[in-house]
């Protein structure tokens, strides 16, 4: 499917009794998902130097022995453990992450019923998410007019589309420090207000927080790795993070990128010229 201007491939199905510490897509995999794709969209021409990132993760289905991944239930289950001896215990089981608001209100009610108490009314049904906003909100091009001395429309607009009207709190950034209106790369719009707003609005404490969970560079090229720089500069210099502390980051960076996301077969490529310190 469409994904930040490229395509999320996948996914496989296989059993899993590693480590969750380090989980990674292998070469079979990914050769895999590969010639799928090519065999259903045969103008695809996909091959290995395609690949830009690679991600995994293990999803927890309900036990069944002896059964194939692909047949098990991915409906949810909610197991009372009361059976078990343990009154006040519910598990839930299975699932979708797609379903995770109304599977948090069955849970809920579930926990109401139990306590013999009125189940209330969901309030997240309505509730919009943080930042929610829609398209045509006035808000957007007010504030296209406000930083264009500073940022591009295209910038402000990407701003909004990944932030919502959270971005507003982003864009301050701006106001406070100039240079923080700055570009990460020269090949995409974010901007470093975007690394110090991860660290004082979102909760990041290292460089994989920043580049991998809140702002989405390290799947777009490169696994962030020519990122590392700059992101160490504006820690240093904006949130105040030692030098012994970045070095740590990029370290701890780059093992994660090496674990995790760098294919095997690609391993000595990415890695072959080292981050600055």
């Amino acid at each position: 499917m469409p994904w930040l201007g490229q395509y999320l491939i996948g996914t496989t199905d296989l059993p899993f009794e590693g480590s969750l510490d380090r989980i990674k897509a292998d070469n079979d995999e990914i050769d895999y998902l590969l010639n799928e794709t090519n065999s259903i969209v045969p103008g695809a021409g996909l091959n290995r130097d395609r690949v830009l990132f690679t991600y995994s993760g293990v999803r927890p289905l309900p036990y069944a022995e002896g059964k194939n991944t692909g047949s098990i239930t991915r409906r949810h289950i909610l197991f009372d453990h009361t059976s078990e001896g343990v009154a006040n215990a519910i598990s839930l089981i299975g699932g979708k992450l797609t379903t995770h608001r109304a599977v948090g209100e069955e849970m809920v009610n579930q926990i109401f019923k139990k306590r013999g108490d009125r189940i209330p009314a969901c309030p997240t049904i309505t509730t919009p998410l943080p930042g929610a906003i829609l398209p045509d909100d006035p808000r957007i091009p007010v504030a296209v007019i406000q930083y264009r001395d500073r940022l591009s429309a295209e910038t402000v607009n990407y701003l909004f589309s990944i932030y919502g009207a959270l971005a507003l709190e982003v864009l301050a950034l701006v106001d406070r420090d100039p240079s923080l209106a700055s570009p990460l790369s020269g090949d995409h719009p974010d901007i470093q207000a975007q690394i110090v707003y991860a660290v004082e609005s979102e909760a990041a404490k290292t460089i994989i927080d920043i580049l991998r969970r809140r702002i989405p560079l390290a799947m777009l090229g490169g696994y962030g790795l020519d990122l590392l720089p700059v992101v160490a500069s504006v820690l240093k210099t904006v949130c105040g993070w030692s030098a012994d502390r970045c070095d740590r980051a990029i370290s701890d960076y780059e093992t994660f990128m090496r674990e995790n996301c760098i294919p095997d077969y690609a391993l000595t490529r990415e890695l072959a010229t080292t981050s600055p310190r």
